[in-house]
C-alpha cells in the first residue's frame, strides 16, 4: 500500500503542471492526460530576462546578450548585424519576454489547482480533522514560494537557472530535492492517517480491509477527475504558450545562421498532437 500511496501523491502533485507536457521544469513528469496539442520544451543553459535585454549563458560558457534594440554580443564582443539580422534579434527578445510571464502564470495556476483538488479529495476521504490537507497546502505553498524566489531573485527581471531547474526535461537541483522531500512527508503522514482510518473502520464494523483497499484504488481516479475538471481552464493558456515558444524556437533557428551566434542552442521545442 505504501508504494501505491507514494505513486498517488507523486501523480497528484505533478499532474496539473504537466497536463500539457510543458517540461522546461519538467519535474513533474510526462503525464499527458490531455489530448490537445502539447509541446515538449528543453532548455540548455541559464537565462536572465531584463526589461531591455536577454542574457543567455550557454552550456559551453558562452555569454550571449541580445537587446530589444536588435544588438547582440558574445562574450563581450559586439556583433555586426544586418537590418534583417537585427529584426531576428528583436523578435527573439520579444518572444522570450512574452513567454516567460505566460509560463510563470500557468505554473502558478497549476499549483493552485493541484492544491484545491488534493485538499478536496483527501478531506472527503479522511474528514475535516485530517492534518493531511493542511500539510499539502503548506508544501505546495512552499514550492510556489521557492519557485518565485528563484525566478524573481533579481529586481525587475526573470531568472532561469539550469542548476536549480535542471535541463533536458529532468530536474537535477534544489527544486527536485524539495519535491522529493514534500512527497516523502505527505506519504508518511497519509500512511499514518489511512492506517488509523482503517483501524477505526474495522473496529466499528463499518468496513473491512477489502473495502479500504477499494477506496485506495479509487483514490487515484478521484484525484485525476478533480484535477482534470479544474485544469480545463488552463488548456487555452497552455496552447498559447506553446504557440509563443514555437515562434521563439523558429526565430532561434534564424539566429543560428548569423556568424557568431551559430552555437546558440538555448531552446528546443517539439509540438505533439494526439
Amino acid at each position: 500500500m505504501k508504494k501505491l500511496l507514494a505513486t498517488l501523491c507523486v501523480t497528484a502533485l505533478f499532474y496539473a503542471p504537466n497536463s500539457y507536457s510543458l517540461t522546461y521544469d519538467s519535474s513533474i513528469l510526462n503525464t499527458k492526460n490531455f489530448r490537445n496539442t502539447t509541446c515538449d520544451i528543453k532548455v540548455n543553459g541559464d537565462i536572465v530576462i531584463d526589461q531591455d535585454k536577454v542574457t543567455i549563458t550557454e552550456r559551453n560558457a558562452d555569454i550571449i546578450i541580445l537587446t530589444d534594440k536588435g544588438s547582440a554580443s558574445v562574450n563581450g564582443q559586439t556583433l555586426a548585424l544586418t537590418s534583417e539580422e537585427q529584426s531576428y534579434v528583436k523578435d527573439y527578445v520579444d518572444g522570450i519576454k512574452s513567454a516567460v510571464p505566460q509560463a510563470i502564470e500557468l505554473a502558478a495556476k497549476a499549483i493552485a489547482i493541484t492544491n484545491t483538488a488534493l485538499t478536496e479529495v483527501f478531506t472527503g476521504l479522511l474528514g475535516e480533522d485530517s492534518q493531511l490537507p493542511k500539510m499539502i497546502n503548506k508544501k505546495l505553498s512552499d514550492l510556489q514560494n521557492l519557485l518565485e524566489e528563484q525566478v524573481y531573485q533579481k529586481p525587475n527581471s526573470y531568472t532561469f537557472n539550469q542548476a536549480f531547474f535542471g535541463s533536458d526535461g529532468e530536474l537535477k537541483g534544489e527544486l527536485e530535492q524539495s519535491l522529493n522531500s514534500a512527497v516523502e512527508e505527505i506519504t508518511a503522514t497519509a500512511m499514518g492517517e489511512f492506517m488509523m482510518l482503517l483501524g477505526k473502520s474495522m473496529m466499528s464494523g463499518e468496513g473491512s480491509a477489502k473495502d479500504f483497499q477499494t477506496r485506495m484504488e479509487n483514490l487515484g481516479d478521484n484525484i485525476e477527475s478533480q484535477i482534470t475538471e479544474q485544469s480545463k481552464a488552463l488548456e487555452d493558456d497552455a496552447n498559447r504558450l506553446c504557440d509563443t515558444l514555437q515562434k521563439v524556437d523558429d526565430t532561434e533557428s534564424n539566429l543560428q545562421k548569423i556568424n557568431g551566434l551559430n552555437r546558440l542552442d538555448f531552446l528546443k521545442l517539439t509540438q505533439k498532437s494526439a
